[in-house]
């Protein structure tokens, strides 16, 4: 269900979440060492729609897309070392100090016929990495970015929800960081099965599934409704009510 009043929309894409987001990761680079292999999921690359009303001036456009989780990922020494890549359906982004190793890793997997690799600046200090030609498509590049994820040429990955959330496979993934507004138990449970796959090359591998929400008790629904025992069970407005949140733990979490 998508945030229906700015009271919405200010929660659940809160910049405080991509400043979690790097502290999360960081503790499971601290723990993991080269063996993370971390997955993080949004809604989007970029926000679809612009804040109205009083959100106008306060939320930032780029708040809660897999962008801005990209962003906080590369400027955070901690994680910076894992040469996060941007998976989505408009292409492939990374920091530019990051882009040579990263295309290289790229080129090395791609089919001798792919020609014209570069790196195209963006001038918000990122870069998109791309090849010429009409094979140059979203299956190729989601398959050579999961190529080069599995093999350390990055250990993390910022992708949406629609194109890595479901019927994507990448048996290495270890830790999953939820920034989505999804609460649909189907979509919780497809996003969760990323990292709950069996890694054939790490027999005791354990995973970490991470729920990332903002809530703000002062704008919590009326004291009728009884306190839900989780976190992302709690609806942050009024406009929403607490069941959407409630499903999705309901079952999903349990899978």
């Amino acid at each position: 269900m998508p945030p229906s009043s700015d009271v919405d929309r200010l929660l659940t894409r809160s910049a405080a979440k991509t400043v979690v987001l790097a502290d999360i990761v960081g503790c499971e680079l601290e723990v993991r060492g080269d063996r993370l292999r971390a997955l993080v999921l949004c809604d989007s690359e970029r926000p679809s729609a612009a804040g109205d009303g009083e959100l106008a001036g306060v939320l930032d456009l780029a708040a809660g897309s897999a962008l801005a989780g990209l962003e906080a990922l590369a400027n955070d020494v901690r994680t910076a070392v894992l040469r996060p890549l941007l998976v989505s359906g408009r292409g492939l982004r990374c920091a530019g100090n990051d882009a040579a190793a990263l295309l290289e890793a790229l080129r090395a997997d791609a089919p001798a016929a792919l020609d014209g690799w570069r790196e195209d600046e963006e001038g918000d200090g990122f870069v998109r990495l791309s090849a010429s030609g009409t094979a140059w498509q979203p299956r190729l590049w989601v398959q050579l970015a999961t190529t080069a994820f599995a093999a350390g040429a990055t250990k993390a990955l910022v992708g949406t929800r629609a194109l890595l959330g479901e019927g994507w496979d990448a048996p290495c993934v270890n830790c999953l960081v939820d920034l989505s507004e999804t609460t649909t138990a189907v979509s919780v449970t497809q996003m969760r099965g990323r990292s709950l796959r069996l890694d054939p090359a790490d027999p005791t591998k354990m995973a970490s599934n991470w729920d990332v929400v903002c809530v703000a008790a002062g704008l919590a629904r009326a004291p009728e409704v009884s306190p839900a025992p989780c976190p992302r069970m709690a609806s942050p407005a009024a406009s929403v009510p607490w069941q959407p949140r409630d499903r999705r733990h309901d079952g999903a979490s349990r899978c």
